[in-house]
């Protein structure tokens, strides 16, 4: 079969081989995200893993200034956000329950050391009304990056359409 195969696409051309080895790579690469990393744990830990297999909750946010950004949910039902800094190929992620996502959202920090680049950043809940502040930047609507200046374990309160303000705080050193 795989010989009939070879010899079909081999008389089509280089163009077709072409198309066939992208073809091949993109499936490899599904069956590796769908299978093989959730079965070893996610690249972004255990609490992670099972994110990759719930087809169709992944969602494009953007891209901003400082990186790309998405959102997912996992079997558990848990609120996820990956993000890619701009210009690397340093990526992080992170996994939280619904009902602290809505009270403070997930953030996670992560460094290119290479570039000398490290970035906080938030996405936050639809309720969340984030203004003007010295402690962060709005990055895209619903994704805060935190002031590299603010300090490690602080406090950020950010107004909310409805209930409480969320309160943020700022991770420790990496």
């Amino acid at each position: 079969m795989v010989v009939y195969i070879t010899q079909v696409i081999a008389k089509r051309g280089p163009l077709a081989i072409i198309l066939a080895c992208t073809l091949v790579a993109a499936l490899a690469a599904l069956a590796f995200f769908l299978v093989v990393l959730p079965a070893l744990g996610g690249a972004w830990g255990a609490n992670a893993a099972p994110d990759l297999a719930v087809l169709g909750s992944l969602r494009l946010l953007g891209t901003g200034e400082q990186g790309t950004y998405w959102v997912a949910r996992n079997q558990g039902g848990d609120v996820c956000y990956w993000y890619e800094l701009g210009g690397s190929s340093t990526m992080g992620g992170v996994c939280t329950t619904p009902e602290r996502f809505n009270a403070e959202g997930v953030g996670a920090r992560t460094s290119d050391a290479p570039n000398g680049v490290t970035i906080e950043s938030y996405l936050l809940p639809d309720r969340a009304v984030p203004g003007h502040s010295a402690q962060y930047v709005v990055e895209l609507p619903g994704v805060i990056i935190i002031d590299p200046g603010t300090p490690s374990f602080s406090q950020i309160k950010i107004p909310a359409s409805t209930g409480n303000p969320l309160a943020i705080h700022t991770l420790g050193p990496l």
